[in-house]
């Protein structure tokens, strides 16, 4: 039997030291924090609020938070402890507040995606420019990384220009600490 990924999984090289912000659940760092007590505690685990994170200077490889951002009073300060920790780079991955089934959720009353716990609703050019005022360089993307399939059939639309972003329940931001972009 073929084991089933998250795509999250793939942010995460073994062979990388990195911190999992968040970690819920499903820890994949090499080092785990989260404010909640997960089920099933990782072998590494910090029970500490992300906002604070209590580590020195440029420890880990990669630093990962999932659905963190969102919930934080003070996003620049979480942004800006992310890149003290990190060596290389930071991945954030958000909501996209731009999402049509947000809408949809709301209209037929089935409930909402962004709850009243997220202090902030996140879009592609709010998370760019905050992280560009910071000081830092970065790539923030709208993608899917829901596994349902009626998401992952509209997300397909998410390379139309102007108006794909709605279509993307997501978005990942790679925040880099030296000046490599990738293929920016």
């Amino acid at each position: 039997m073929e084991e089933i990924h998250k795509p999250t999984d793939f942010f995460f090289d073994p062979k990388s030291f990195s911190l999992d912000i968040g970690c819920g659940d499903v820890a994949r760092g090499t080092v785990n924090i989260d404010i909640y007590l997960p089920a099933r505690i990782p072998k590494i685990f910090i029970l500490a609020s992300a906002e604070y994170l209590p580590f020195q200077s440029n420890v880990f490889d990669v630093v990962f938070s999932s659905y963190v951002i969102e919930h934080c009073l003070n996003p620049s300060h979480f942004i800006r402890d992310q890149v003290r920790c990190a060596r290389d780079k930071v991945i954030v991955v958000a909501d996209n507040s731009e999402w049509i089934g947000d809408y949809w959720f709301r209209l037929s009353g089935n409930g909402r995606i962004f709850h009243d716990e997220h202090c902030y609703a996140w879009t592609v050019e709010y998370l760019e420019n905050l992280i560009r005022r910071l000081g830092y360089r970065s790539k923030v993307e709208a993608c899917n990384l829901s596994p349902t399939y009626i998401v992952a059939l509209f997300s397909r639309l998410g390379k139309l220009p102007r108006m794909g972003r709605f279509f993307c329940r997501d978005m990942i931001a790679e925040i880099f600490k030296t000046d490599d972009l990738g293929d920016v």
